[in-house]
């Protein structure tokens, strides 16, 4: 798979984000002078911990059949529990 673009991103707002959920980085800029902005998620959440929710896979099948249900408001509040801190 490739990626072509006609014009350079000029902005943040334009580039190009990558990462793993972890690093990640946002890439814009031309050919002569690219600039990668990079972030790591301790930077925003403390110190690296297990942030995981163990919870989340049970709610998972409950928000899906709200969104089948067309019941947004209720998916989303139900949402909610399946976040960890700092989302």
């Amino acid at each position: 798979m490739k990626l072509q673009y006609r014009t350079p991103a000029g902005a943040w707002t334009e580039a190009l984000p990558v990462g793993n959920g972890r690093l990640g980085a946002m890439i814009f800029g031309g050919v002569e002078k690219e600039r990668i902005q990079l972030n790591e998620d301790t930077l925003w959440s403390g110190f690296p911990k297990d942030w995981n929710n163990p919870r989340a896979k049970d709610v998972l099948p409950q928000v899906r059949r709200l969104v089948m249900e067309e019941q947004y408001e209720e998916a989303d509040r139900l949402c909610k529990e399946m976040m960890g801190p700092y989302t």
